[in-house]
């Protein structure tokens, strides 16, 4: 039986590095807006929701005609406030299905590729899936707000950090395939829940990278590559950035 994608967009207004984000405006659309309408266009996702704290965002979304699960404040990272959502939500997910998290502000997703994303989570059939956009920038590799990859040859995540990988100082950036994390993320259910439960290590604390959790307890992340430059908006100058691009 075909595992169903149910997809959940974590938003909170108290981002440390640019707060309210969420409702700045990208395209004429408020920046929760704009990413909610590119999920829900999409036709392989069984049913999108937005999952936060504020209250601002919730009437925001309503009106965008949003389905909306309110979320405690107490949440500091994005997957504990949709484990939180989705057990809400209840026995309608089931264990097995997959729960598929785009972080509010990626507002360079695309239709196609949430499509192939969605496809190749089908079709490989395994627990954890992240996406990764290729660096091409040297700005890019040595920024730290930037989570960079390790990745294997079965494409699979073997380390995440805000240092460059590899660290060469007259590295060529067109020479060697690097690439950076997206706020796009798969688990199933049950995987999501085991997530719940397993204890910070210290590589995650050091870096602040939640999904180092899954590598330091002896589990593997399936890479999803994409070519395409992607930018989350964390700071005032990826805004200024973004907004250069899309409008």
């Amino acid at each position: 039986m075909k595992k169903k994608i149910f997809c959940f967009i974590p938003a909170r207004l108290k981002s440390s590095r640019l707060p309210n984000k969420m409702i700045l405006k990208l395209k004429g659309k408020r920046i929760i807006n704009l990413v909610h309408d590119i999920c829900k266009k999409n036709s392989l996702l069984d049913d999108v929701y937005v999952a936060t704290c504020d209250q601002i965002i919730e009437n925001i979304s309503k009106k965008n005609n949003a389905k909306v699960i309110k979320t405690s404040f107490k949440h500091q990272d994005c997957i504990s406030r949709v484990v939180e959502a989705v057990r809400k939500i209840g026995s309608q997910i089931k264990s097995n299905d997959y729960i598929l998290i785009v972080q509010g502000d990626e507002v360079c997703i695309s239709n196609k590729m949430l499509n192939n994303f969605c496809k190749t989570i089908q079709k490989k059939n395994l627990d954890y899936f992240n996406l990764l956009s290729k660096i091409n920038l040297k700005k890019d590799l040595n920024s730290d707000s930037i989570v960079k990859c390790a990745i294997n040859k079965k494409d699979e995540i073997i380390f995440m950090t805000r240092y460059g990988i590899p660290y060469e100082k007259n590295l060529k950036l067109n020479k060697i395939e690097t690439y950076r994390q997206t706020g796009v993320i798969a688990f199933t259910k049950k995987t999501l829940l085991k997530y719940s439960r397993l204890k910070k290590k210290y590589l995650e604390k050091y870096e602040s990278i939640d999904m180092l959790r899954i590598i330091e307890n002896g589990y593997k992340i399936q890479a999803f590559k994409v070519k395409k430059r992607m930018i989350g908006v964390d700071t005032p100058k990826d805004y200024r950035e973004v907004k250069k691009i899309l409008n």
